[in-house]
């Protein structure tokens, strides 16, 4: 039973695997009205959550959370990055189940196409303990993992970013160590 699971899983994870341009994912620009670029101030507006906002490190990055962020139909935990002042980031605690991961991934489908990069074969690795994280990414923007922590507790996660976020967070650290770029 448990093996027909498994291969009943990772064939469903295959389909949410793309191969070619069967994928249509465009620039993400935010998740639903939180869009990328906008201030703290604007953030705050919105009011997606109880937000509350960290200060700025050495870098100028501000980290900002609320555990009552609205995601799939229930609260959880989200975690927004500011760089430079502007929104690039938004990480969402999507659950704790392969179910879960499963449900978002489904959502992503239907929402950007197939996923650009991900390991199908990876599933029943995870699944015996050999690996403790799946990943899907639709390129640019969205990473949706599932982890596993050596205590075996699990946790799925979607992860938001601007085209830009990689370069932008690269520059603030270089920045702060004194180097250009």
């Amino acid at each position: 039973m448990k093996a027909r699971l498994m291969l009943f899983c990772g064939a469903l994870l295959a389909a949410m695997v793309g191969v070619g341009s069967d994928s249509y994912a465009a620039n993400i620009d935010g998740y639903k009205k939180i869009k990328f670029g906008i201030t703290q101030q604007a953030l705050k507006k919105q009011h997606p959550c109880s937000i509350i906002f960290d200060k700025p490190d050495a870098a100028g990055i501000i980290t900002a959370y609320c555990t009552d962020f609205s995601f799939n139909g229930s609260e959880t935990y989200a975690t927004f990055h500011l760089i430079d002042g502007k929104l690039l980031r938004i990480s969402i605690l999507a659950g704790d189940s392969y179910t879960d991961f499963m449900s978002v991934g489904k959502g992503l489908v239907g929402k950007y196409g197939k996923a650009d990069t991900g390991a199908p074969q990876s599933v029943n690795a995870y699944e015996e303990g050999q690996v403790n994280e799946i990943k899907l990414t639709w390129d640019p923007g969205v990473l949706l993992a599932m982890h596993r922590s050596s205590g075996g507790n699990q946790m799925v996660s979607v992860i938001y970013s601007d085209a830009r976020y990689v370069d932008l967070y690269q520059a603030a650290k270089q920045k702060l160590m004194g180097k250009d770029l």
